[in-house]
């Protein structure tokens, strides 16, 4: 959890108290994947939402997914992009969830992001409006 993102080697080798140390493994790679980025704004206007988020190093995509279910079984739009923006038609009012990974130059797929919750504001019907302003309409 302490390294920073990229490409690592390692070995080990024995150590007994009566042959001493023995020879070091063979050289293992290992890389720390970079984590899904978080989002850093959305906006919410009448056709569209739009999510951003920071730009990715050179060479790197993302995955971007939005879904109607935390547990991404009914996804909504799915996207691979090199963009650090995203744009999707606006669905109508409710909770929403998205997630994004990381995918660096070399196609290596980092884990997903932890997926993160957007409320949509729901559309209050003209008649419910005109209901509401009816007692007001009455008094005039």
């Amino acid at each position: 959890d302490t390294l920073t993102p990229g490409h690592y080697f390692w070995r080990i080798f024995s150590v007994s108290a009566h042959e001493g140390a023995g020879p070091f493994s063979d050289t293992m790679p290992f890389r720390v994947p970079y984590p899904g980025p978080l989002l850093e704004d959305t906006e919410i206007n009448n056709d569209e939402l739009v999510f951003a988020w920071r730009a990715p190093a050179e060479g790197q995509h993302f995955h971007f997914q939005f879904a109607q279910d935390a547990a991404f079984t009914q996804i909504l739009h799915d996207e691979i992009t090199t963009a650090a923006r995203v744009a999707v038609a606006k669905p109508g009012g409710g909770t929403y969830y998205l997630r994004t990974k990381t995918i660096e130059a070399d196609g290596f797929q980092g884990p997903w992001g932890s997926a993160q919750v957007i409320e949509v504001p729901r559309d209050i019907p003209y008649w419910l409006l005109m209901l509401m302003l009816l007692p007001l309409l009455v008094l005039i």
